[in-house]
């Protein structure tokens, strides 16, 4: 107790605290028991978890290789995934913009092992911005389902930099409202894996969020300027032919989106582009008639399911959209964002078409925002209010 303050004053302030405190320690148990969960699912890999056997060995060639001659090139990634840990995977290749990779040039020039771990190190930082940044009054529930999510284990499992891309989220997300110029070139970041922000544009378009296209074309315009001056002139068609080759997408059908699970019907493509465009309505319906948090939430929702190219540790860029409509007065929208934000829609390896359980719930999704966006929420009690404040 500081001098010159009373008991009582001390009494008053740390009870509230501790009784708001006691209201989620029933969180713990159900927290540790996810972590003890996705812990022994991955319990396999554990070995080439350790060693950096994962995309991190596609990261740190094209770190490596960037500016050179065969960037572009999938058998010299290869060489430099032999070089670097004595194994090889021609699926792991860097499709991310050179303007990227050019960033990661001093992780190229580090020893492998050194360069692996400083790279897990600095993805967990991220995620640890993106909780402190993300705008929630309730940070116990937050964590609670991080400790569930199984794209996030999925993503330190694989090497990923999916982190990276939910820290942008949410400090865009927390500038939105107020400073949108700033917001808006924090999006234009997301072109780091720009396949999955595809419907993002039709969101500020329908929100007319002007200022937030004009800071994320802004943005976007240096990226591409430097994207020139790292590749050349003419590292587009290269790009586009690297990036598009066959092999980059095994295993489709544990895509979750509309490519994995259309896989495997008469012309799929077709029936792929056709859902692209009416995902891409859907989430233009929507955002007219959502707020910003809503419709960004429709918007990497949509987006993940127009993806060509995803696998499950990508959904970890749905957990903040999943957060925020688990607190809709709408009980569908309210269970379909629970059940995805749980483990098992990704625990399911589809054997046909039209199985594949998380684009399904996806679809579902905005098919019930879409139809309930426009009309007057059921009274919801007390609780649902507080958690969706």
């Amino acid at each position: 107790m500081r001098p010159g303050r009373s008991p009582a004053l001390d009494l008053q302030v740390c009870f509230p605290v501790a009784r708001e405190a006691s209201r989620y320690l029933w969180m713990l148990p159900f927290a540790l028991a996810g972590i003890l969960f996705s812990s022994f699912w991955f319990r396999a890999e554990a070995p080439r978890i350790v060693a950096g056997v994962n995309d991190f060995m596609g990261i740190y060639a094209g770190a490596r290789l960037v500016g050179t001659p065969a960037q572009f090139n999938a058998e010299a990634y290869i060489r430099e995934q032999e070089r670097a840990t004595g194994w090889s995977a021609p699926s792991i290749l860097f499709t991310r913009l050179p303007a990227f990779a050019a960033l990661l040039r001093p992780l190229g020039k580090l020893p492998y092992r050194r360069a692996y771990i400083l790279w897990q190190t600095a993805s967990l930082a991220a995620f640890a911005g993106f909780l402190i940044f993300w705008p929630t009054l309730h940070r116990a529930l937050l964590l609670c389902a991080a400790c569930w999510s199984f794209p996030l284990f999925a993503c330190f499992a694989g090497g990923q930099d999916i982190s990276f891309l939910l820290l942008i989220l949410a400090v865009a997300w927390r500038l939105g409202p107020s400073r949108p110029f700033a917001a808006g070139a924090m999006l234009a970041l997301c072109a780091l894996k720009f396949h999955l922000f595809l419907v993002l544009p039709v969101f500020l378009i329908a929100q007319l969020r002007w200022r937030m296209l004009a800071g994320a074309t802004v943005a976007g315009s240096a990226i591409a300027a430097m994207c020139f001056a790292v590749a050349g002139a003419g590292w587009l068609p290269d790009y586009a032919h690297f990036i598009l080759q066959g092999q980059t997408n095994p295993n489709v059908r544990a895509m979750p989106n509309l490519h994995g699970l259309l896989d495997g019907l008469p012309h799929s493509l077709a029936w792929e582009i056709g859902g692209v465009i009416l995902v891409a309505v859907a989430v233009a319906w929507i955002a007219r008639h959502a707020s910003f948090s809503v419709g960004l939430s429709a918007a990497l929702a949509g987006s993940l399911l127009a993806s060509h190219h995803a696998y499950p540790a990508d959904a970890l860029l749905l957990l903040p959209a999943l957060l925020t409509l688990a607190g809709s007065p709408r009980i569908p929208v309210r269970a379909i964002s629970i059940l995805l934000l749980s483990p098992l829609p990704f625990l399911v390896a589809p054997m046909v078409p039209l199985a594949a359980p998380a684009p399904l719930l996806l679809a579902a999704l905005l098919l019930v925002l879409a139809v309930t966006v426009t009309a007057p929420p059921h009274p919801r009690p007390a609780r649902f209010a507080a958690a969706a404040s």
